[in-house]
C-alpha cells in the first residue's frame, strides 16, 4: 500500500494520537503518599516469608497475618503472585510471596492503600521495591486507624499503577 493512501495516511494519524494520550495519562509527579517509617522484620519468622499467603492466618508470638491477597496488573502491566500483611506490635508487614512477579518498570514503589490507585484515598508509600520477582519482606510503622484494603505495586517516575492486590481478611485476623 502507498504511504500517500488515505488509510495509511489514517492509520499513521490514530497511532500518533494514541501515543499523544499514553504519554499525556503519564504523570511525572509521583502520587502524594506520606513515606511510611521502615522497621526491621517482626521476628526470625519474617526472614522466610511463605511460598503462598493462603492458610497462613493466626497469631504466633504476637505476630499476625490479618490478610492476604493474590496481585493482578494495571494499565497494561503485569503483576502476579501472592501477598500478606502481618501485624505486630507498633506496625505492620508487607510479605511477598516466592510467586511474586511484576512488569519491569523504572522507580518501583510498593503501597498500602485504600484504594487501587496511589493517587486516592488513604495511601502510605512503604519502600521502593527490592526487585520485581520473589519473596519479599517490608516492615513498616502503621499509623494508627489505618484501614488498608489494598497493596499496590507503583511506577513513581510516570505516576502508573503496575499491579494492585485486593487484601482480603484471613479466619482469625481483622483488617486494622
Amino acid at each position: 500500500m502507498s504511504p500517500h493512501h488515505p488509510f495509511t495516511r489514517l492509520f499513521r494519524g490514530a497511532m500518533r494520537i494514541a501515543a499523544l494520550s499514553t504519554l499525556a495519562a503519564c504523570s511525572a509527579t509521583p502520587p502524594t503518599a506520606p513515606d511510611a517509617e521502615p522497621l526491621p522484620p517482626a521476628g526470625p519468622e519474617a526472614s522466610d516469608p511463605p511460598s503462598s499467603p493462603e492458610g497462613s492466618g493466626g497469631s504466633d508470638g504476637g505476630v499476625e497475618v490479618i490478610a492476604s491477597g493474590r496481585f493482578g496488573g494495571l494499565g497494561g502491566h503485569s503483576a502476579s503472585g501472592g501477598v500478606s500483611l502481618r501485624m505486630f506490635e507498633g506496625g505492620g508487614e508487607v510479605i511477598l510471596a516466592e510467586d511474586f512477579r511484576s512488569s519491569r518498570v523504572p522507580d518501583p514503589h510498593l503501597y498500602v492503600a485504600t484504594e487501587p490507585d496511589a493517587n486516592r484515598g488513604d495511601r502510605l508509600r512503604i519502600a521502593t521495591l527490592q526487585r520485581n520477582d520473589g519473596a519479599q519482606s517490608y516492615g513498616f510503622r502503621l499509623p494508627a486507624g489505618s484501614a488498608y484494603r489494598y497493596v499496590l505495586v507503583w511506577c513513581d517516575k510516570y505516576n502508573v499503577g503496575v499491579g494492585a492486590a485486593r487484601l482480603t481478611p484471613a479466619p482469625s485476623g481483622n483488617l486494622p
